[in-house]
């Protein structure tokens, strides 16, 4: 008895060995793929903008036909007094995704089997932000991690880097260099999520803090500069968004063609800090959002001050008629989330007052093994109701 108890014991400790082994094989492969791709990704950000300054600088260059993109006529609603608030974008989410076969293949082969997901999750990618603005998205959603020398933007930290504009610094030159390169564009949008990082400035575990946001900030502003639309130019004579919501006096379209918008996804850490740096929302340069869990789980009213954006990523949810018509907030939701998609989320999407319609299924260069392509009726990325 006692030998078949060592036997057993000496197999149990032998098993143990080889899973903390393989494990082990599992974390340095992760680790040398991650280092990898920061380098590959991060030299490519830099051959490609360098690119961009070519093409644009070029006597030759070609815009791309925004009208083409639109369900209506830009310059006609321009001049008939259309405000922001008429209008409703297609846009990307996690813009910034690139596709990468080793995140694919660690989820297939290791945390899919274990039940955590879908082993297709993280199975997509998209152009740079450029080509997609040259397919008529206009806005983005940019998730962003603190590291020692700027803002990452990555999808997991270590685990999926792989990013066609790791440098969110770069990536906002990107913006503006397609936007000087298009001038009287229609406004563009950039949700900027925050995420906290691993191994970030001799730290293993870094949470986004308000610190990060005015540094997040200073970036938006020294990159945009005249192109930035801000809380307090949409304020104009407002006392606060409340003020401007109840009035629905959203700024007109005409007095915003060529800008670009930065807002801050909520983060229950600093979003109302941020917001709290100065209460009259004249000195921020991003706008803060309100959060769909806040609304859902907290009972917080979405009647803030501070806010005229929200996200609610829940389609189907009847708070979106409420707070698109009743409280005039610009809602960011989603029409599907790889992979999953049906026709009936998607139409049900499309048939909200949402502002913005965040996709996975965009208009593209090659649309690969799956041809679908959200878009509004006719084929328009840019819709006015």
């Amino acid at each position: 008895m006692k030998k078949i108890i060592k036997i057993a014991m000496i197999v149990l400790l032998s098993l143990i060995g080889l899973a903390v082994a393989a494990a082990l094989c599992v974390g340095i492969s992760i680790f040398v793929a991650s280092a990898r791709d920061k380098k590959h990704f991060g030299r490519a950000q830099l051959e490609h903008i360098a690119a961009l300054e070519a093409q644009y600088g070029q006597p030759d260059y070609s815009p791309a036909d925004e009208q083409s993109m639109t369900g209506f006529d830009v310059s006609a609603a321009a001049e008939n007094g259309a405000r922001l608030n008429g209008l409703r974008f297609l846009a990307t989410h996690n813009s910034y995704k690139a596709y990468n076969p080793s995140a694919e293949k660690l989820m297939k082969y290791l945390i899919a089997p274990l039940g955590f997901s879908d082993s297709r999750v993280w199975s997509y990618g998209f152009e740079s932000l450029s080509a997609q603005l040259d397919h008529g998205i206009r806005s983005f959603e940019l998730d962003v991690m603190r590291e020692k020398n700027g803002l990452r933007c990555a999808h997991i930290p270590i685990i999926d880097y792989a990013s066609n504009c790791p440098d969110f610094r770069l990536a906002l030159r990107e913006i503006a260099l397609w936007s000087d390169a298009h001038p009287g564009h229609l406004p563009i949008t950039v949700l900027v999520e925050a995420k906290d990082t691993l191994l970030s400035g001799g730290k293993l575990f870094h949470r986004f803090s308000l610190d990060d946001v005015l540094f997040l900030e200073e970036l938006v502003a020294g990159e945009l500069g005249e192109r930035l639309y801000t809380p307090a130019d949409m304020l104009g004579t407002h006392e606060d968004f409340i003020q401007l919501r109840a009035e629905d006096n959203y700024p007109l379209l005409s007095g915003m063609l060529g800008k670009t918008i930065v807002i801050y996804h909520y983060d229950d850490l600093t979003t109302e800090a941020y917001a709290a740096t100065d209460s009259t929302m004249r000195a921020q340069k991003m706008f803060p959002s309100m959060g769909q869990w806040v609304l859902y789980w907290s009972g917080i009213d979405p009647n803030q001050a501070y806010a005229c954006f929200i996200i609610d990523n829940w389609s189907d949810s009847p708070d979106i008629e409420q707070n698109t018509e009743a409280n005039h907030m610009l809602v960011r939701t989603r029409t599907d989330t790889f992979p999953w998609r049906d026709d009936e989320w998607e139409t049900q999407a499309l048939e909200t007052g949402a502002f913005i319609l965040s996709t996975d299924w965009p208009p593209r260069s090659d649309p690969g093994d799956d041809p679908h392509v959200v878009t509004f009726p006719g084929g328009a990325t840019v819709g006015y109701r």
